[in-house]
């Protein structure tokens, strides 16, 4: 019943922003253009690149305080992540995020980074006054719990976007997953995930609202060694779109394994996205490939550690919860 509510709280909530926004020609592709700090829409991880982005109910590592947060309380242990993108001319991306279980919940914070490279500064006449190397960053702390089975999400991000004169804002994302064990050898994960909720922000005198979105995604789980996502995307400042991708992991024996990559989205400039990696232990080394049609493309390397927990989460609370009780009871009753 727990999970009902908080997925229908969820649902109506998401429902409402879209109907309320409707008369100012938000959530459709006339919106281009209406919100800024675009860089918060860019993804992070080369495994999420790999399978065209539809990552949201199957994040399993520190970047789902990226594609759901919620889904941070799956994680089954100290998750460290790091991502290095070259992009188009001479722009670069870097990600790096922690994220640890405890008795309360699951915390993690991330920072997210975006070089645009120098560029020439011109005054109202068209004289040059030299050089600016714009660039933008965001830093953020997130909470995830599970509840009766519901894992529960929300993050902070502190933003801020520097052209020469900055700006900043205060974002905030929220994300719920469920998974259903279907069969000994197939699951079915299903996700909620509101992104960069925020009041608007001003360069100088010149406002822009934050890119909010909603997804919605589901994931399937073949014998854990193959998989199937799919996402549908409702910017605010922008049409639906779409996302689908797949990977299949071969075991190489010795706790290593080698994985294929292949997704599509219709996100942006949209197109086929490719991707491999390796795991090797608690380490994971992932690498995608995107085309971007004219723009060129994208290549993000991933470095993931993961230090597993012998002892599960559920087990930890459920010793503390113990543990406490049996202090609060006087020694007497004890016996």
């Amino acid at each position: 019943m727990l999970n009902r509510i908080f997925t229908y709280i969820l649902v109506i909530t998401a429902a409402v922003i879209i109907a309320a926004d409707r008369g100012h020609a938000s959530f459709s592709s006339g919106a281009a253009g209406t919100a800024g700090a675009q860089f918060l829409k860019i993804g992070v991880g080369a495994r999420p690149a790999g399978m065209g982005e539809a990552f949201s109910a199957l994040a399993d590592d520190s970047t789902a305080m990226f594609w759901n947060p919620g889904a941070l309380a799956v994680i089954p242990g100290i998750s460290i992540d790091m991502m290095h993108a070259i992009y188009f001319q001479d722009m670069s991306f870097d990600w790096v995020s922690v994220s640890m279980p405890a008795s309360f919940g699951t915390i993690g914070v991330n920072a997210k980074y975006i070089s645009y490279g120098s560029m020439m500064q011109y005054d109202a006449l068209g004289a040059e006054t030299g050089s600016i190397s714009p660039y933008d960053i965001s830093a953020g702390l997130t909470y995830a719990v599970s509840l009766n089975g519901l894992n529960l999400g929300a993050g902070i991000k502190f933003v801020s976007m520097n052209i020469g004169v900055a700006a900043s804002a205060l974002v905030f994302d929220a994300g719920l997953l469920q998974t259903f064990e279907l069969a000994p050898s197939f699951m079915l994960k299903a996700a909620l995930v509101a992104q960069n909720i925020g009041a608007a922000s001003k360069f100088l005198s010149a406002e822009f609202d934050m890119p909010l979105n909603l997804k919605a995604g589901l994931a399937v789980l073949f014998q854990r060694d193959f998989t199937l996502a799919a996402e549908a995307g409702f910017p605010k400042d922008g049409a639906v779109n779409f996302s689908a991708g797949g990977e299949y992991i071969t075991d190489m024996g010795a706790g290593s394994s080698f994985i294929l990559r292949a997704g599509y989205s219709t996100r942006g400039v949209g197109g086929l996205s490719f991707g491999g990696g390796l795991n090797i232990g608690a380490i994971r080394l992932d690498y995608a490939y995107v085309p971007s049609g004219d723009l060129g493309t994208t290549q993000k390397m991933s470095l993931g550690l993961l230090f597993r927990d012998e002892e599960s989460l559920p087990a930890k609370q459920q010793r503390k919860r113990t543990i406490k009780t049996e202090k609060e009871v006087p020694l007497e009753e004890q016996k």
